[in-house]
């Protein structure tokens, strides 16, 4: 068993705390750019997106 840091991109609304996208990626620069190029398609007027990004230790399978 092994674990390693990834970088959890999220994009949610905070008025409804719906989550509308929630992926792991391996470096800080790449979840970045995941939501620079994601919160557009969920931008909406009377409720806007926001995203953040989570760094977490995580387990990953290593027997492959």
């Amino acid at each position: 068993m092994k674990f390693e840091w990834k970088y959890n991109a999220i994009i949610y609304r905070r008025s409804s705390d719906e989550v509308l996208l929630d992926k792991l990626y391996n470096s800080y620069e790449e979840a970045q750019t995941a939501i620079e190029k994601n919160i557009e398609r969920f931008a909406d007027v009377d409720y806007p997106p926001t995203g953040h990004i989570n760094k977490d230790y995580v387990q990953v399978d290593d027997s492959l």
